[in-house]
């Protein structure tokens, strides 16, 4: 994992070049941030409690060339901001090597950190 003072992500690098004009899908999900309205301080959910939402940590989805260090170079990208979920599919346009990066940006709500889910599939040349 990598950072700066707002921002963090980890790359995900294919070990073999993808071939060109074949297709990569990758999906990106992550939990909403609730907190629970505890009335009885018991530290579990009863009912007639509820939760507050504390929103969505700001998370997005970049295929990159392996070489490439700059999001604004991606080949292709998701970066809802409504959404706890991305998603990419698209023909690679040329044959190489290729890396899935996840992005975590710092809000004032929210911290650095949130775990998430991602997977991927995707046509290697051998």
């Amino acid at each position: 994992v990598s950072q700066s003072r707002y921002n963090q992500y980890q790359d995900y690098s294919f070990a073999e070049p993808l071939a060109a004009d074949s297709f990569i899908t990758a999906t990106l999900t992550w939990d909403r941030q609730v907190k629970l309205n505890d009335k009885n301080n018991n530290g579990i959910y009863d009912i007639g409690e509820d939760f507050t939402n504390e929103g969505f940590n700001k998370i997005s989805l970049y295929l990159m060339r392996s070489q490439d260090n700059d999001i604004s170079q991606s080949v292709w990208s998701s970066t809802s901001q409504v959404d706890n979920l991305q998603h990419i599919f698209i023909k690679i346009p040329t044959t190489g090597k290729y890396k899935l990066r996840v992005l975590s940006k710092s809000t004032d709500t929210n911290s650095l950190g949130q775990r998430y889910a991602i997977a991927w599939w995707a046509k290697t040349k051998r």
